[in-house]
């Protein structure tokens, strides 16, 4: 969000700026759906993942 206010009947220039950046990130297995918060998370989950199916596959 940005506030930008300008006076310009009394010549004044008041800039005044409130910034939130707020940044999330989630990772998603397409497979099932599940959301990490770290891709770490995901990475860890995709290898059991894989490891599942090769076993079930045998």
């Amino acid at each position: 969000m940005l506030t930008i206010t300008n006076d310009y009947c009394s010549g004044n220039i008041n800039m005044s700026s409130t910034i939130s950046l707020i940044t999330t990130s989630e990772f998603s297995c397409s497979a099932c759906q599940k959301i990490f918060k770290k891709q770490s998370g995901l990475s860890w989950h995709l290898t059991i993942m894989k490891n599942i199916t090769f076993h079930e596959i045998i």
